[in-house]
């Protein structure tokens, strides 16, 4: 309804308060509609496409350098951040901060967001936060760049009053960018804990993290350019609380798992006469090195990477060439698992080639391992000469091997059963994967 001012004016005294009460009357199931936030029960669904989302229902946060909040781009279909400039990454504007009160003490949350190739691009959720005015000063917080997924305790530093990051964990895989990701939190208060799953990857449990989780949670866009599509609050959670899968992804306690070759590993059977004739006994480091000796009798054909991702075992079986040490880590691992060996291929990039400035940087330096477990314990070999490391903690990312490309060490970035199992497509995939752990490997969360 709308009046004009002349007929305002023109109506007698005494109709104006009651008019003024229908009016009120008639706007209040708007207001209540604007102000209704998240119901304490039930699923709730938000999608950030413009126009269909309740903006009141979000309170923008700032981290304590930042003068005031910032905001999220508007976009068609989703709200986004990026691209930042240099001087807004030199001054750690490059934060932008959204906070929804579920009203709920226990949940699950499901945020669909995408990521750009922009390097350091790292859209996040955070759970648990502790807020003074607009100022996140606490919280647990996922980050998901194209190479990882990264869990941190973000706090503000009371000496400095700078927020730092305590790096909690990591799950090495790559995130496709420019497509849509799922990333699921189920929190509890009572539980003082959290469960955390990207897309199809091992759920991770989270507690006893000196943390108070509560019914906040909230959307981050960081360094980068990003979109967040959807949050919704989900009644019926999907991820259990009694998960055992291990924060590396790999379950090392269950070895047995990985006697099974994967989607580029898988044997054809025109070549398992050849390899059952090796006829290898189980269980036996010296075993082990018949095949490596067996794999030597395999052409060397450098090519650059051009096949990283792209060839199978039975590529490699059927041109008995080698193209680099993607092609030796596969042609090792499967035979190993053939002769029941659980095996993992580790994609590694080079330390001191990360550390060095990115315009002085020349061709990517990396390599790649093979764990495999044998005397009751994980043991490391080079795919490409076959020296052994027995002395293995698989759980640490650093690999203290040297060659002739690389001085310091290597830097674990992805674990699996081939490239496939770890989603390397292309050289180009892993390129950019080892371009982003140098940023963080150079102190960039």
């Amino acid at each position: 309804m709308v009046l004009s001012a002349q007929v305002w004016l023109g109506m007698p005294r005494h109709v104006k308060p009651l008019l003024s009460l229908c009016l009120l009357t008639a706007w209040l199931p708007v207001f209540a509609v604007a102000r209704q936030g998240v119901p304490p029960t039930g699923d709730f669904g938000i999608t950030f496409a413009r126009d269909q989302w309740d903006r009141s229902a979000w309170a923008p946060l700032r981290l304590p350098h930042q003068s005031e909040p910032l905001n999220f781009t508007q976009r068609d279909s989703s709200i986004g951040t990026g691209p930042f400039t240099e001087e807004e990454r030199k001054k750690k504007l490059d934060n932008v901060i959204l906070m929804l009160e579920t009203h709920r003490e226990e949940g699950e949350v499901r945020v669909v967001f995408s990521l750009s190739e922009e390097q350091g691009a790292a859209p996040g959720v955070f759970l648990a936060p502790a807020v003074t005015g607009n100022v996140l000063d606490r919280a647990l917080v996922i980050f998901v760049a194209s190479y990882t997924m990264a869990v941190w305790r973000a706090e503000t530093d009371p000496a400095t009053g700078e927020t730092t990051y305590a790096h909690l964990v990591r799950v090495n895989r790559w995130n496709q960018p420019n497509q849509r990701h799922t990333l699921r939190c189920r929190f509890s208060k009572p539980r003082n804990s959290a469960v955390i799953q990207l897309d199809a990857s091992d759920p991770l449990l989270f507690k006893d993290l000196g943390l108070d989780f509560n019914s906040r949670v909230g959307i981050w866009g960081c360094h980068g350019t990003c979109d967040f599509y959807e949050v919704n609050l989900e009644s019926t959670p999907r991820l259990e609380w009694s998960t055992s899968k291990p924060r590396a992804g790999i379950d090392y306690a269950q070895p047995q798992r990985y006697v099974t070759n994967g989607a580029q590993t898988t044997i054809g059977a025109r070549y398992l006469p050849a390899i059952d004739a090796l006829a290898i006994q189980a269980d036996s480091v010296a075993e082990i090195q018949r095949i490596i000796a067996w794999k030597r009798s395999f052409r060397n054909v450098p090519a650059g990477g051009r096949y990283v991702g792209v060839r199978t075992v039975n590529d490699i079986l059927a041109s008995h060439e080698l193209t680099g040490c993607h092609d030796h880590g596969m042609l090792l691992a499967s035979v190993l698992r053939h002769f029941r060996y659980p095996a993992i291929m580790v994609d590694a990039t080079g330390i001191n080639w990360s550390l060095q400035p990115p315009g002085t940087r020349k061709d990517h330096v990396g390599h790649v391992f093979v764990e495999t477990y044998v005397g009751a314990k994980w043991m490391l070999l080079d795919s490409t000469t076959g020296r052994p490391l027995t002395e293995y903690d698989p759980q640490n990312p650093v690999i203290p091997v040297t060659n002739d490309s690389e001085s310091t060490g290597f830097y674990v970035m992805f674990k699996g059963v081939d490239p496939a199992g770890y989603g390397i497509r292309n050289i180009k995939e892993l390129n950019r994967a080892q371009d982003g752990f140098a940023e963080r490997l150079r102190g960039k969360p």
